[in-house]
């Protein structure tokens, strides 16, 4: 209900009564959440629409890198039976290993569907991550250059939804030059809106703002077009080239961080996005703290992978960080050795995906024997629904996979340090 009440007041002024009006607001607010359902639901489709607008280059760029690390690793065992240096060779390999484990992160966390998660974030190096991977997906005779403006404050913003703002911009300054080659220009700089102009872009308030601009030198649009590019399934291209959902996706990003945008085209000519978001508050950016590898005691560690490669590489990490280690590639063989001594582990680390099994379900019945175990769970991919079952089931930490040495030899080092039944947090997904 909304309600508005005003004093009625005699001829003397004293107040006599009061007069109520109020309103059944109920239609509109179920109306305001059913747009909004709607907006997820849209932003959601556009980024799987971009994803297979963009999975060819993906594809290339993945066994580009899948190219050198098989290369790498046969020249390294090559050269280790001549007697010959390898570090050379696995220092490659393992960074093209690194460049790929980002890439699959980066299509996940661009591609799920998660709550908007604010905070104050450099645009910078959000800016140079999607230059990497739009250099990646579109054709070499597309040009990407960017012109950043030194110190730009920072953003209170979403960092998967800004990044999606410039995979759509840019996918779509691409599809706008017809598969010919052309430049995309990517500007980043601080700007100081007065009234006057700030309520000539969206009508926003006047203050200091980031502005984010994509430009372009390809077909561009005419008058009639630019009216309705902001329109959820308006688009100039052909059946089956897109839905026509990306810039009204971007326009209703860009509104619900308080923002506005701008563009500026004319046939033949090209086209210039500029997206305006508000300069945080707090110029301050908290830095991401070194991880540094630690090392065990000699406390015993069970290890369950049912891929057995991946287990052994596991086993000889922890050997090698000072670690017994005994591993099972087989759920039913881990839990038939626990039972059998349950007090001989100090940690359980298990995989998530398994046949027959998840890792959820072995942990369940390992803390069914022993509710002090420590038991870390590891895992491709990490959902909310993930973390929210493993914390019931009572799993201490949880790791994304591949996982670093240092990040690993941290997480095991702070759970065998933590009182029984204590839970740690777990690591971000970013790293």
């Amino acid at each position: 209900m909304e309600t508005h009440s005003v004093p009625m007041r005699d001829p003397s002024g004293a107040v006599g009564s009061v007069l109520s009006i109020t309103r059944d607001v109920t239609d509109r607010k179920r109306a305001s959440e059913e747009r909004e359902k709607l907006e997820t639901k849209l932003q959601q489709a556009q980024k799987l629409e971009a994803i297979g607008t963009l999975a060819g280059g993906i594809a290339h760029d993945f066994n580009n890198l899948l190219g050198t690390i098989l290369g790498n690793l046969e020249q390294a065992l090559a050269a280790s039976r001549e007697g010959r240096p390898v570090e050379e060779n696995l220092k490659e390999g393992l960074l093209a290993s690194h460049r790929a484990k980002r890439l699959v992160r980066q299509i996940l966390a661009f591609s799920r569907q998660e709550p908007i998660d604010r905070k104050v974030l450099s645009l910078e190096r959000l800016v140079a991550e999607a230059i990497g991977f739009l250099r990646a997906t579109i054709p070499a005779t597309v040009r990407i250059e960017s012109m950043i403006e030194p110190e730009v404050p920072p953003v209170l913003a979403d960092p998967t939804q800004i990044q999606q703002i410039l995979m759509n911009l840019c996918t779509n300054s691409w599809q706008a030059m017809s598969g010919g080659p052309g430049q995309i220009r990517i500007g980043l700089e601080s700007r100081r809106l007065d009234g006057i102009e700030a309520s000539k872009i969206d009508g926003l308030p006047p203050g200091r703002y980031v502005c984010l601009t994509v430009e372009d030198d390809g077909q561009g649009m005419d008058s009639t077009t630019l009216e309705r590019i902001f329109e959820p399934f308006f688009t100039t291209k052909g059946v089956g080239q897109g839905t026509g959902l990306g810039l009204s996706v971007v326009h209703g990003i860009v509104r619900h961080h308080a923002g506005g945008v701008t563009v500026v085209s004319r046939p033949g000519r090209g086209t210039t996005f500029r997206v305006y978001l508000p300069a945080a508050e707090s110029e301050s950016v908290v830095p991401t703290a070194p991880v540094r590898v630690m090392i065990g005691g000699g406390e015993h560690v069970l290890c369950l992978d049912d891929e057995e490669s991946l287990g052994r590489v596991m086993s000889r990490t922890l050997q090698r960080l000072g670690y017994k280690v005994t591993c099972f590639h087989s759920p039913e063989a881990a839990l038939e050795e626990f039972r059998r001594a349950p007090d001989a582990f100090d940690l359980v680390i298990t995989d998530y995906e398994m046949p027959g099994m998840t890792g959820l379900a072995v942990a369940g019945q390992i803390l069914g024997l022993r509710p002090q175990a420590r038991v870390m769970l590891l895992s491709g991919y990490v959902k909310e629904e993930i973390l929210r079952e493993a914390a019931r089931v009572g799993i201490r930490r949880v790791l994304l996979k591949p996982c670093e040495t240092p990040i690993l030899s941290q997480a095991v080092a702070e759970l065998l340090a933590a009182e029984p039944g204590a839970r740690t947090p777990s690591l971000p997904a970013s790293r």
